[in-house]
């Protein structure tokens, strides 16, 4: 496994671990109360951006201190593969995102539209991850 597939997977785990954290806070503050007039600003930039970029750069430098030797390494399939997962989650946050413009289009509540936008970054960096994987375990 070279280390761009590692830190790929990284990425992926964490980010799911961070909208399960950011699920829990918000239903745990909701408690049984009508979900949409919770206050989420503090929880989605708490759990859901920025304990998940921080959880990641300690895991990628403590993956880099174990595998030091293949961190340097980045070849041309990596780059090509990195491109290719980028691009299509490109797109599909592209195509996501019509979504949450459209809830403000319809007048829908703040809290409806941004969680609209948090699961399509999300699932775009899902899928861009899940491309790069793919590619590197069946080939590019």
């Amino acid at each position: 496994m070279t280390f761009e597939e590692r830190s790929t997977w990284v990425g992926a785990i964490v980010a799911i671990g961070g909208f399960v954290g950011y699920l829990s806070a918000l239903l745990a503050r909701a408690g049984g109360s009508d979900i949409s007039t919770v206050p989420f600003a503090d929880l989605i930039l708490i759990y859901g951006i920025g304990i998940p970029i921080v959880v990641t750069i300690i895991v990628v430098i403590v993956v880099t201190a174990i595998w030091h030797r293949d961190s340097q390494a980045k070849d041309q399939r990596d780059k090509a593969i990195d491109r290719h997962g980028e691009y299509v989650a490109g797109i599909l946050l592209a195509a996501l995102m019509i979504v949450p413009f459209g809830l403000a289009l319809a007048d829908f509540g703040t809290f409806w539209i941004a969680h609209a936008m948090y699961v399509a970054f999300l699932l775009s960096a899902l899928t861009g991850a899940i491309v790069k994987i793919v590619a590197y375990r069946r080939g590019f």
